[in-house]
């Protein structure tokens, strides 16, 4: 299978069968797109790559500037394309799983400072139509500690305003329950009643 082909493959094999999100299965594409190239110039096929030409591989790329996370997602890239082919039949074995993810720093959290959070909303210009939105935005971000990729799945049948919490779909599609603050369940209901009742409803925080 000519790599162009294989690509294309596992870009649908991420979307449909893993589930995962565009995102993830853009940046996974990317990095096994790096690896394709390497490979092109060396004139070895994904069914004939080396696990030894995959180390050599990401020692290059890692002289070449690549971080030690960068490497690990890549890596994790590589063994899930692989993991692919075996099940398409092109190859019995699974190359990029001998290889080791480069170890990574504990990193603590970042957390923006009380003035940072009221600096947002003070940025805020409220004598426009969305400064409602905005708010609600801000408050439900802030408030609940939510992704942003998180948020804008959010839709008014995932808040329980009577429970004080909210039904969250993360990463994996996986779910979880969060509190959300009555000042935040207020910004919500103003977005509500003022003007959002002039959007489509199909766009945005239904």
């Amino acid at each position: 299978m000519k790599w162009d082909l294989a690509l294309k493959q596992f870009d649908g094999y991420l979307r449909l069968e893993r589930g995962m999100s565009p995102n993830t299965v853009s940046a996974y594409v990317r990095d096994v797109e790096a690896l394709a190239l390497w490979c092109v110039e060396r004139d070895r096929s994904a069914a004939k790559v080396s696990a030894e030409e995959l180390r050599e591989a990401i020692r290059e790329m890692a002289e070449g500037g690549l971080n030690a996370r960068s490497q690990a997602r890549r890596l994790s890239a590589w063994r899930a394309f692989f993991g692919f082919v075996r099940e398409e039949g092109l190859r019995e074995d699974q190359p990029a799983l001998s290889l080791d993810l480069p170890s990574l720093p504990k990193r603590l959290p970042v957390y923006l400072a009380e003035d940072e959070v009221q600096a947002l909303f003070d940025a805020i210009d409220r004598s426009q139509p969305m400064a409602e939105r905005d708010v609600a935005v801000l408050e439900v971000l802030y408030g609940c500690g939510l992704r942003v990729s998180e948020l804008i799945e959010l839709r008014v049948r995932d808040v329980f305003a009577s429970d004080g919490v909210v039904r969250v779909v993360g990463k994996g599609d996986k779910e979880r329950v969060v509190p959300i603050h009555d000042t935040a369940l207020r910004a919500i209901a103003r977005y509500q009643s003022s003007e959002r009742v002039h959007l489509d409803p199909q766009r945005g925080f239904e």
